[in-house]
């Protein structure tokens, strides 16, 4: 069964004024799962209060640890590139088993095509195939009966990647990586389940109590993401 079909997560809304799309997108992958999750949880799941007005966005390390501590999983880590590939992506999400791939976390680089602000976001990678990259994207509306809300394009030559579904482009000159995990055997039988609710609903009843991830030190791929506080990042021209 495509996942495309199968069982839908909850929704986590970014605004674009804020830095929590790693905090969203690990909280979405993780409803994915079968851990129940609502916005108050995905902050608890980094150590977040409600209210955070300058927090600079998680590490990528935070989010691969949060994953292994509360997903079932095996081993959760970082597959970089240099640059973004729409071939290379979809090669690597398509080479994971079962067919098709495993929902996980991709992320890239990104600029508001009219505030000409580039940084780095990270979303939901649902499915892919060689006509589009399908997204679970806290940027995007809420989803329709499927669990996607953003399409990234197949082009030819463009030096920013075109995506249908939300406010932003893919800057192809900038890194970008993909969150490799080995499932255990009851997240399997999730990925297969049809959905009983509503594909945006908040999850009501939280699980067993949110744990402190371990604190890791930036490197220097940790950097903050998501578009942000537009107002304090860094302006360039266009790509």
């Amino acid at each position: 069964m495509s996942l495309t079909a199968a069982r839908l997560p909850c929704f986590l809304r970014q605004s674009v004024r804020s830095n929590y799309c790693g905090v969203y997108s690990v909280g979405m992958l993780l409803s994915f799962m079968g851990i129940p999750v609502d916005r108050q949880r995905a902050f608890s799941f980094f150590c977040l209060a409600r209210s955070n007005p300058d927090y600079e966005g998680g590490t990528y390390e935070d989010m691969a640890v949060v994953v292994r501590q509360y997903g079932p999983v095996y081993d959760a880590r970082w597959h970089w590139w240099g640059s973004f590939s729409f071939e290379r992506v979809v090669r690597l999400l398509r080479r994971q088993r079962p067919q098709p791939s495993y929902p996980t976390l991709l992320t890239f680089g990104a600029i508001h095509p009219r505030m000409s602000v580039r940084c780095m976001h990270v979303a939901v990678v649902i499915d892919a195939n060689p006509e589009g990259i399908l997204l679970l994207d806290p940027l995007g509306r809420p989803p329709g009966p499927r669990p996607f809300n953003v399409r990234i394009l197949r082009v030819l030559e463009s030096r920013a990647h075109p995506v249908e579904g939300s406010v932003y482009r893919i800057v192809r000159s900038m890194r970008s990586g993909i969150l490799v995990y080995e499932p255990k055997e009851e997240a399997l039988s999730l990925f297969s389940q049809p959905s009983r609710s509503d594909p945006y609903h908040q999850c009501q009843h939280l699980c067993r109590p949110a744990g402190k991830p371990g604190r890791a030190r930036r490197s220097a791929q940790d950097e903050s993401l998501g578009l942000g506080d537009l107002s304090r990042l860094p302006r360039t021209l266009p790509a």
